[in-house]
């Protein structure tokens, strides 16, 4: 079985190699307890590092702090997306549009950067 990189060494030996390619993750945990820093660790490491392209679908976060957040923690996103590998869709105004049109805008991103990675954040806003 094909297995994608958490992007922590340790998490990858517990589970033999990463996850599953092609599966879903849900990560849960109470505010502040790193959903956010994992998710977009695992993104940028399949990105940045495996060649993947990826998209980060934010109902939480501005793409401005988001990308200065990141970069303080090291992870040049703007890089990626720069090179067509990344990019960061911002639906913090989501209740403004409608769910349909939200599906439907992150299926075109989807198809437009060819994303094999998919991050939501957060299923609760």
């Amino acid at each position: 079985m094909n297995r994608v990189s958490t992007g922590s060494p340790v998490l990858d030996s517990v589970l033999d190699g990463g996850f599953p390619a092609g599966s879903l993750v849900a990560v849960t945990g109470p505010l502040g307890s790193g959903k956010t820093v994992f998710a977009a660790n695992w993104i940028y490491n399949g990105v940045g590092r495996l060649g993947c392209s990826g998209l980060y679908v934010s109902f939480v976060e501005r793409r401005k702090s988001f990308f200065e957040n990141m970069r303080g923690l090291g992870l040049d996103f703007e890089g990626l997306e720069r090179a067509g590998r990344f990019r960061f869709l911002e639906m913090v105004t989501v209740r403004e549009i409608g769910i349909p049109a939200v599906f439907e805008q992150i299926i075109r991103e989807i198809s437009d950067v060819k994303a094999s990675m998919l991050v939501i954040d957060s299923f609760s806003a």
